[in-house]
């Protein structure tokens, strides 16, 4: 295992700023209050056009509670996410379950690249032949449950099954005492 020696470039921290900061429902205004810092100097840092230092990027993790790694790492962060923060708002479900299933996301595409794990295969893009008849939607179903080798069967572990012949990863969290269960998309 390698490494990285070479530090990330100030854009790339400061997209991670900025990404955490919108994500926290923090305006530059209430951020500056909480660092200490001028609105300006927050928004250089955010841009990239300004370094941070290390003092004030211990800062930023504390404001965010997150880790300094956080802010360190390429982040190859799928749009949905962005989607599934703006729709929280409107939603029962708390923005920080959608940061942390986040954070759970981006941990394990790293463990994956750290451990040489193979990639995973990629699910059909159904988008393009989206049915628009219920013979076309029966075809395109038949199709599916022969290629994961159903056979007319009936689903013994869809979670494994979805895994192994889908590449789609599921994770399993502790229930919600409030009785809240949901569906997310990750693109790693």
């Amino acid at each position: 295992m390698s490494v990285n020696t070479i530090p990330p470039s100030p854009i790339t921290v400061g997209h991670a700023l900025r990404h955490a900061r919108k994500a926290a429902g923090l305006t530059l205004k209430q951020l500056s209050e909480s660092l200490g810092l001028a609105i300006s100097t927050i928004s250089e840092i955010e841009t990239g056009k300004r370094q941070v230092s290390g003092v004030e990027l211990y800062k930023f993790a504390k404001v965010y509670q997150r880790p300094l790694s956080f802010f360190l790492e390429e982040s190859e962060s799928s749009p949905s996410f962005a989607v599934l923060l703006r729709a929280a708002s409107a939603t029962s479900v708390p923005k920080e379950t959608i940061i942390n299933f986040h954070e759970l996301c981006r941990n394990y595409r790293t463990l994956r690249k750290l451990m040489g794990a193979p990639e995973m295969p990629s699910p059909p893009d159904y988008s393009t032949s989206e049915p628009t008849t219920l013979d076309q939607a029966e075809v395109l179903a038949e199709a599916e449950r022969a290629f994961l080798g159903l056979n007319g069967q009936p689903i013994k572990d869809i979670c494994d099954l979805l895994e192994t012949k889908r590449g789609i990863k599921i994770f399993h969290l502790p229930n919600d005492p409030d009785g809240f269960s949901g569906a997310f998309a990750c693109d790693p």
